[in-house]
């Protein structure tokens, strides 16, 4: 039986993405189980940790309070 087949995938950590628009941007691991993910056509557990701000936008008070927790 293979990793997937298993179940063993589905309690996997994880992969923690940073949002930048309508896109996801992978932080440090998972570009595997991304890969894996759609080739299979399975979905992935991702966690949402903030939003990518380019240097030269300036934030309100709403998206740094968003950004910290």
């Amino acid at each position: 039986m293979d990793y997937v087949s298993s179940g063993k995938a589905d309690n996997s950590k994880p992969i923690e993405v940073y949002e930048y628009g309508d896109k996801y941007v992978l932080i440090d691991e998972g570009n595997h189980r991304i890969a894996a993910s759609q080739e299979l056509e399975r979905p992935v557990k991702v966690k949402v940790t903030g939003k990518y701000i380019e240097h030269n936008q300036s934030l309100n008070e709403e998206e740094e309070i968003g950004m910290s927790g």
